[in-house]
């Protein structure tokens, strides 16, 4: 039986969730490494992505990896097709469980920013609570300091 508000069912296919997301939007990705990560989601909208070239240029927030060691794609792997993400905004990376999307960082394919974990979720916390901000000190005198040069970026390639 299914999760239900007042007798309906609220659950959709993954390929629905995925035809609900449209271009420039921002997705926000909670889980942690292969734990609850919305999987059949991104690899459903990976292949939606690749079968219309829509949604494009998403911004992905994802404080922590979603991917793990697989002989297939997993977690952020499904969404590194050009085009489909324009920005990352996480607190890490992994060459052993997503070569491919640490590659498109590097040689500049998305626009990406690394700040500290906590940060992070604490910032999903404050946007879900509808907060008019978050200030804090954590970062200061770090690689995320706004103050140091080029804090958080890397340059995107043309």
């Amino acid at each position: 039986m299914g999760v239900t508000s007042f007798g309906r069912d609220k659950r959709i296919s993954a390929d629905a969730a995925a035809a609900l997301i449209g271009s420039g939007q921002t997705l926000a990705i909670s889980g942690i490494v292969s734990m609850v990560v919305p999987e059949r989601l991104l690899r459903a909208l990976g292949e939606t992505y690749k079968a219309s070239g829509a949604p494009r240029d998403l911004t992905i927030f994802c404080p922590n990896r979603a991917g793990w060691p697989a002989s297939a794609p997993t977690g952020l792997e499904h969404l590194i097709h050009p085009g489909l993400m324009r920005r990352l905004i996480t607190s890490t990376f992994n060459g052993r469980d997503t070569p491919d999307l640490v590659r498109l960082a590097i040689e500049g394919g998305i626009e990406t920013y690394c700040y500290p974990m906590g940060l992070l979720f604490r910032l999903l916390r404050e946007c879900v609570a509808q907060s008019p901000g978050l200030l804090t000190e954590v970062g200061l005198n770090t690689y995320a300091d706004p103050r140091a040069d080029g804090a958080g970026t890397i340059e995107v390639g043309p």
